[in-house]
């Protein structure tokens, strides 16, 4: 297991682009967090860690973005399926057992069909005072659905080039926690920790 402190959504993209580096065909990493924890943004790293080029959002009404590469990514918001039925419409287990990466947010809408070895990656929002948020924090109601038609996954402050990331409240502590599931994923935390940096 893995624990990084990101304290800016530039932390939170470096942390992806390096495990990028190490994801292969076939790869599954499954990200959680409320609502404006950063999922979007940690695959935006993970994106540019695999060579990647082009914009990185959420597929919110898509359901699924491919984005080519030698080693293709399918980046998939499973938030709106209700379950392995949608799932199997919109063809996310042809993604799953395919020749990609597969990044998922919000997997515990399918977890059913997750494969047994995989990445799972929890980011959790932090307080200012460094300890954990806890649940129904910024965005979210008390029963952590969303509100509105659409979402926005962005870190909610400001980064540090300037770039805004999401409401700009500041409150950009994150603690990323990296669980392997199979002995390949084992080794690639591993590896993850060597290139991880400080934070870890």
């Amino acid at each position: 297991m893995l624990v990084y402190r990101a304290f800016s959504p530039r932390d939170t993209r470096r942390l992806g682009e390096a495990l990028g580096k190490l994801l292969g065909p076939g790869d599954v990493v499954c990200l959680e967090g409320e609502l404006g924890a950063g999922k979007t943004v940690f695959v935006q790293g993970v994106a540019a860690g695999m060579g990647v080029r082009g914009r990185v959002v959420s597929p919110t009404f898509t359901i699924i973005h491919e984005h080519p590469g030698k080693v293709p990514l399918y980046h998939i918001d499973a938030y709106r399926l209700e379950g392995v039925p949608d799932a199997e419409t919109v063809g996310i287990e042809e993604c799953l057992y395919g020749g990609g990466a597969v990044a998922i947010e919000w997997p515990e809408r399918i977890r059913e069909l997750l494969p047994e070895e995989r990445l799972d990656v929890e980011i959790r929002m932090l307080v200012d005072d460094g300890t954990d948020g806890g649940g129904g924090g910024r965005g979210t109601s008390g029963n952590g659905n969303r509100g509105g038609e659409g979402h926005h996954d962005d870190e909610g402050c400001r980064d540090g080039d300037g770039d805004d990331d999401g409401d700009g409240d500041g409150s950009c502590a994150r603690e990323i926690v990296v669980f392997p599931r199979g002995e390949r994923f084992r080794r690639m935390v591993e590896e993850l920790k060597a290139l991880a940096g400080p934070g870890y």
